[in-house]
């Protein structure tokens, strides 16, 4: 029982962590793209 419940927090935290990567690519992304926007404009 305590081996399962310890099997099911590592995934919830490997979950999680994936989560939060895709979560800041996501951010660089948008980002990256505000500031080309913005390089645009000024040209």
């Amino acid at each position: 029982n305590g081996v399962m419940r310890s099997i099911g927090k590592s995934t919830e935290q490997s979950n999680y962590n994936q989560v939060t990567k895709r979560r800041i690519i996501l951010i660089k992304a948008h980002s990256r793209k505000c500031v080309n926007k913005v390089s645009l404009a000024k040209n």
